[in-house]
């Protein structure tokens, strides 16, 4: 018996064109992960699965418990929110107090020692044992790995994870890992995560044409895709070289036609044959071209039709494009950072500078103080002591996608962050990052996450006069295609760059080999 049975659901966000379309498929107890380009709709379908959201058609049909890691927690919560226990922690209080209902028994459920369980798990991570912890208080990869731990120590027959790895640190990573070989239940995992994938027992991307199984990891799910590729492009191949074959017999036959038409003409003039005899001819060539033009045409068509949904088929397994500019404002020394102590995070001051061209990475475990150095650098949190003496305009990215409006559309944020910037070549740079037509006018917040960093990257990149990029993680949320595209522009961009992340494989594609480490403070 599947522990999640889909059977053709339909789904469209406000009557709009369907996200998904007759989807059909089955979750059995495996490690299964869900692939596909960022935007088809990954944790749509998951909030579907968990009855977040209703279906327009069909039924999801579920067997035994489920629990669900979102990608995009709300930083207006509290630790309590986020793992989804804030009612139960408050019947519990109330039922303390001598003030609790049947309801709150209820709502309970026996988990008397709920608290004490919280209050372990805060303070195994290096956090005050309060529940009501703000978790703007916490870095992304404390907020991440705090809903993991209290998820695999809680199992439950299916669990879905939205992008688990985000923000999580080395250590963190390797962790995730051995708690994903180690789970005896169903898991369905969305990620990018190579390492991940490769633990999965098989593979479910998803796309405009449907939901496509593997029956592999990552690495077999590559290869596969690689020998689909080159398959269609056989078919392809064959088929326009028939379409073309089908067209020069029409022009050749055009011609003859026409040859005959006008050695007729001159045989009626010249009286060579007679009127009736030439008339015979006439009538029967035409018949003959006739036949031969119609089905010509219906060839054509059937190859038309064959080619366009090869080419559909196709679209499919193609990539999405990222573009950086690749004029600069600033030349020389562009950052200077001088006896600085951070709020918080590591305690040792810093004394760094970044030139033109000066590529470096920030590194350091999740609570080091990466994210809080790039907000001194930019003067919105101030340091304990030292100076910072930036010489161009510096372009942040955060983990949140603070530049986003969530309120207006991807085209409007745009347009907004580069007012000069013409309606066609911004719907341009929208549709190559794959925002086309109705989805580049959606509400941001309807967007997923890898098109908010996708957006958020175009926006900051598309201000005036920068010649610094601070990026904090961009490569979290993103495609596996969108991540090699971004590395290698990273890695031929021409000004200087401070990056934030936690995967060396992206790191070292960027081409970026300075590390600057920071150390969480005791």
């Amino acid at each position: 018996m599947p522990l999640l049975d889909v059977r053709s659901i339909t789904f469209s966000f406000d009557q709009g064109t369907p996200l998904f379309h007759n989807l059909s498929f089955r979750l059995e107890p495996h490690r299964t992960g869900l692939v596909g380009h960022n935007g088809c709709g990954k944790s749509t379908l998951l909030a579907l699965l968990i009855g977040q959201l209703q279906p327009d058609t069909g039924q999801i049909l579920q067997q035994g418990s489920l629990a669900w890691l979102s990608q995009l927690p709300d930083l207006q919560g509290s630790v309590a929110t986020l793992l989804g226990i804030e009612a139960p922690l408050k019947a519990l209080l109330r039922l303390q107090q001598g003030q609790g209902s049947a309801e709150d028994l209820e709502l309970l459920a026996d988990r008397w020692l709920l608290a004490e369980e919280l209050n372990q798990l805060l303070t195994s991570l290096g956090l005050p044992a309060d529940p009501q912890l703000p978790l703007a208080q916490l870095s992304g990869g404390q907020q991440t790995r705090l809903a993991l731990q209290w998820l695999f120590s809680h199992p439950v027959d299916l669990l879905l994870l939205d992008e688990p790895s985000n923000h999580l640190d080395a250590e963190g990573r390797q962790w995730l890992i051995e708690q994903i070989q180690q789970y005896r239940g169903g898991l369905l995992l969305v990620s990018h995560d190579q390492q991940l994938l490769e633990q999965m027992d098989e593979i479910l991307e998803l796309d405009t044409t449907g939901i496509h199984r593997y029956g592999g990891n990552y690495s077999f799910w590559q290869q596969q895709r690689r020998l689909e590729q080159q398959a269609l492009q056989r078919r392809l191949d064959n088929t326009e070289q028939r379409l073309q074959e089908v067209q020069n017999q029409a022009q050749q036959s055009r011609e003859r036609a026409a040859r005959r038409a006008r050695t007729g003409k001159q045989q009626r003039t010249s009286g060579s044959q007679g009127k009736l005899l030439l008339d015979m001819k006439k009538n029967r060539a035409e018949q003959h071209s006739g036949q031969q033009s119609r089905l010509r045409d219906q060839q054509q068509q059937q190859l038309q039709q064959q080619q366009q949904l090869l080419r559909q088929q196709q679209a499919r397994l193609d990539e999405q494009k990222l573009h950086l500019p690749t004029r600069l404002s600033g030349k020389g020394r562009l950052l200077d950072v001088i006896d600085v102590q951070l709020p918080r995070g590591q305690q040792t001051p810093l004394t760094f500078s970044l030139d033109q061209g000066h590529k470096m990475q920030l590194c350091g475990n999740n609570g080091s103080g990466k994210s809080t150095l790039l907000q001194v650098l930019l003067g919105s949190l101030p340091a304990i002591h030292g100076e910072v003496h930036l010489h161009t305009r510096p372009c942040y990215l955060d983990q949140h996608f603070s530049l986003l409006n969530p309120g207006t559309s991807a085209l409007q944020n745009l347009q907004q962050a580069a007012p000069g910037l013409p309606e066609s070549d911004a719907r341009t740079l929208l549709a190559n990052m794959g925002l086309r037509r109705e989805r580049a006018a959606l509400p941001v917040a309807q967007l997923s996450g890898g098109e908010r960093m996708k957006l958020a990257l175009l926006m900051a990149t598309r201000q005036p006069d920068t010649g610094l990029l601070l990026l904090d993680e961009p490569d979290n949320h993103l495609d596996l295609n969108s991540k090699a595209q971004l590395a290698a522009l990273i890695s031929n961009w021409p000004g200087a760059l401070l990056l934030v992340s936690h995967d060396q494989a992206f790191v070292s594609a960027c081409d970026i080999s300075e590390r600057l480490e920071l150390l969480a403070s005791r």
